[in-house]
């Protein structure tokens, strides 16, 4: 199954105030992985800079996390909304103040990624997975794999007129745009 527009927004709307909700945006709106590195880079106040980078292959062997270079055509860089710039910039907000919360007893951990844990460190790709299956059954939508959501943000795509932009990854963003387009209602 694919989610609706409808049905992403219902998820988010859930998820509204979870501390991770800037990721459950990412994922609905950019389809991006949880098994890559996200990177953006967004201002304090403003959002000067509306980008995101896929800049490593986040590999999981025996419940063991290493980085890898991505295959070539999952680095990425996207473009993003003054929406999801916003949200991103929030996000970082809270993050500099959960680091100053945690240098005063405890030992920040910088990994150098977007989303973390409350310490700053990596998230599990696993535990990333369980969290979103437990916030998606009680938020109402039928549910679907984390990685599915990349079909949701093409959708996205393609209704906002976006019809070139696809997703890291893709073998020929134009390909799967045209996919889209032919299966999504008008």
């Amino acid at each position: 199954m694919v989610w609706t527009p409808e049905l992403g927004g219902q998820l988010l709307g859930f998820v509204r105030q979870d501390r991770l909700y800037a990721l459950w945006h990412t994922f609905v709106f950019f389809g991006a992985p949880p098994r890559r590195d996200v990177r953006a880079a967004v201002g304090e106040d403003q959002c000067y800079e509306l980008w995101m980078r896929i800049s490593a292959q986040i590999v999981e062997v025996a419940y063991r996390v290493f980085n890898e270079a991505p295959k070539a055509d999952s680095v990425g860089t996207m473009s993003i909304s003054e929406e999801s710039g916003r949200v991103l910039t929030a996000h970082g907000l809270a993050q500099s103040q959960e680091r100053e919360a945690w240098s005063g007893q405890e030992t920040w951990v910088e990994c150098g990624r977007v989303f973390t844990q409350e310490n700053g460190a990596a998230l599990h790709p696993d535990w990333v997975s369980r969290r979103y299956n437990r916030l998606v059954e009680p938020s109402g939508p039928p549910p679907v794999q984390l990685h599915d959501l990349r079909h949701l943000s093409a959708t996205l795509c393609l209704l906002t007129q976006d019809r070139h932009r696809g997703h890291p990854g893709a073998p020929r963003p134009q390909l799967q745009a045209d996919h889209f387009w032919a299966h999504t209602p008008t």
